[in-house]
């Protein structure tokens, strides 16, 4: 089929780009900002490639992969070697252990045997180990590769202990699934949009490869979920996400597990599409935010690949990409969850669709953790043919800028500057912008979202006008602040130019003065568009900020432009004009 041989095309890509990168992928030195267990995921694709004959697949028998691929393996051990040499323990991550059987099984006879038995004994010395930890030290998407490792290596490994307890503790993890069929990132923190790529990855790997059919109702609801709640096209709701930014598609253009649904089926097809529009087949380097993201995708790519080759029969496999079901946004005005798991809403008129976000949390308050983001972006703005013009997600809680959609600066903690939060006493000042409840208002038709602080309010309603313009109206009504700050974030695509009052604007920087009106026009979806707004308002664009490209400080060196950033909209009032007001923001698209 078509789509497979571009997909196989993309992960010669993908393999072509590790081996580019492969010195410093395998150094060891202390500093290497390639050190991630994340770099080491190509090693999978090489084998993969290595060992299958497809029509367009170059790399097949060629001896680079299979060496490459056992090297990267090599390198994701190291850490274990070193710990062990000193009579410690240091274990990989969980993926890891669930992709090296795979990797194992691939290679065959190429994998020397003294090399194999080297593994076998890692992998057996962590399923001992993990047969015994507690379940639910980690996230969710974690422990459910936990459970997939345990079975295939026990397996691989013939033995039945820890074959029980993988499939025991998934079927403890199916008790709790919400009922909207997402796994919570932490209590009442909601889902993650792009790491439930990573869930369903590897339950529908279970589910396949062990027959068991309790696994089968959950992971079909798992994937209802991701595709309600995704745009139309595969991108997927920012504002939704407490760990990622948007993602234009998931990590790799078709799903494991979506193939089960009419509505997943559609997705795969929508999804192939837009992998195209953005040329994501043939520019791998540029196809995610950072080098980091592209190489955490390309193990899920191929194991994707893997799944649907060698799991699914071919008349399955025929029909995975079926495009005539509609999606439930393009037939519903309005599909809404207000619950304590997950209140999230998305509003279909004319070509936009708007997300409301009323997600509560008091994770990011209670821990410290740079892995659960602060509930920052609580509105979003799509166009059918113009994509994302509001949104892109939430921010690193660690960076001075939080893409909050409203600060109430109350002076007591230090001050804040058109959104600039120092980081000075941060786990104090974030409460000018960590608010205590969202309402989204189930009644109207009309997006509608007041964010509550104990100082005052501030309501939100998103007006679509025509299929050409739409409207932010903003009022609040507040006490005692020193400060007020009211935050948009347009999206700023690739190659786009941008205008701030009739200024081109290309560098990254912040605090730029706008009294009328910015522009962006140009790029690969011909997103033009210009917002308008009042002129006896005080506003500033920062302009050219980042969507999360790592986790890790010590990956800024390889920093490089992903295919969208923001332009943050700061409109700030002070002392008694922060009281009580309002104002009107429109967006205007061009032709």
């Amino acid at each position: 089929m078509n789509e497979f041989n571009q997909i196989i095309e993309t992960s010669i890509n993908l393999a072509n780009f590790a081996k580019k990168l492969s010195d410093q992928i395998l150094s060891t030195d202390a500093d290497n900002p390639f050190d991630d267990y994340n770099y080491k995921l190509p090693s999978h694709t090489m084998a993969f490639l290595y060992s299958k004959e497809f029509e367009n697949n170059e790399l097949y028998k060629e001896d680079w992969c299979a060496d490459l691929s056992i090297k990267f393996v090599d390198r994701w051990l190291h850490p274990y070697y070193e710990a062990k040499k000193k009579g410690e323990i240091d274990y990989t991550n969980e993926w890891p252990v669930g992709i090296i059987p795979h990797i194992i099984g691939l290679l065959g006879d190429r994998l020397p045997t003294e090399k194999s038995n080297e593994w076998l004994g890692y992998l057996d010395e962590y399923c001992s180990w993990s047969s015994t930890k507690p379940l639910g030290l980690s996230a969710p998407n974690h422990e459910i590769w936990r459970c997939f490792g345990l079975y295939k290596n026990g397996i691989l490994l013939n033995n039945d202990n820890y074959i029980n307890a993988g499939l025991l503790f998934a079927e403890q993890m199916m008790s709790y699934q919400t009922k909207h069929g997402f796994w919570e990132e932490g209590p009442h923190h909601g889902p993650s949009m792009r790491y439930n790529i990573v869930m369903v990855t590897g339950l529908a790997f279970l589910y396949r490869t062990s027959g068991n059919e309790l696994f089968l109702e959950p992971l079909k609801k798992l994937v209802k979920f991701m595709v309600d709640f995704s745009y139309p096209d595969s991108t997927t709701v920012g504002a939704f996400d407490g760990r990622q930014s948007t993602s234009f598609g998931f990590h790799a253009p078709i799903v494991t597990g979506f193939e089960l649904i009419p509505e997943g089926r559609a997705m795969n097809a929508n999804s192939m599409k837009l992998w195209n529009k953005m040329n994501k087949f043939n520019d791998v380097e540029n196809f995610s935010n950072s080098y980091w993201y592209t190489f955490f995708s390309s193990g899920f790519f191929s194991m994707t690949l893997q799944y649907y080759t060698e799991l699914l029969s071919e008349e399955d496999r025929a029909k995975s990409f079926d495009d005539e079901t509609p999606l439930k946004i393009e037939t519903k005005e309005k599909i809404i969850i207000n619950d304590i798991d997950f209140k999230g809403a998305m509003y279909r008129k004319n070509d936009f669709i708007t997300s409301i976000s009323g997600q509560d949390s008091q994770i990011p308050k209670l821990i410290r953790s740079i892995y659960r983001l602060d509930r920052q972006s609580r509105i979003e703005v799509w166009h059918k043919k113009q994509n994302l013009i509001i949104g892109g997600g939430h921010n690193r809680r660690d960076w001075n800028l939080p893409y909050a959609n409203v600060i109430m600066d109350t002076g007591v903690y230090g001050d804040t500057d058109f959104g600039l939060v120092n980081q000075n006493e941060i786990d104090k000042r974030r409460h000018y912008y960590i608010s205590k409840s969202n309402i989204v208002d189930e009644s109207s038709d009309t997006p509608n979202l007041r964010v509550n602080f104990g100082h005052g309010y501030v309501d939100f309603k998103i007006n679509v006008e025509d299929n050409d313009s739409f409207e932010i109206d903003c009022h609040f009504k507040t006490i005692l602040l020193n400060k007020l700050c009211i935050q948009i974030p347009f999206v700023i695509y690739k190659e786009a130019e941008t205008k701030i009052d009739g200024a081109v604007i290309k560098d990254h920087k912040t605090h730029i003065p706008i009294t009328n009106k910015f522009s962006s026009s140009g790029d690969i979806f011909d997103t033009n568009y210009e917002v308008l707004i009042p002129n006896d308002i005080n506003a500033k664009i920062h302009y050219k900020l980042p969507l999360i490209e790592h986790y890790v400080e010590a990956h800024d060196v390889i920093e490089k432009e992903g295919p969208i950033s923001i332009a943050l909209l700061a409109i700030q009032w002070e002392g008694n004009d922060a009281n009580e007001g309002s104002c009107k923001i429109k967006v205007n698209l061009l032709s």
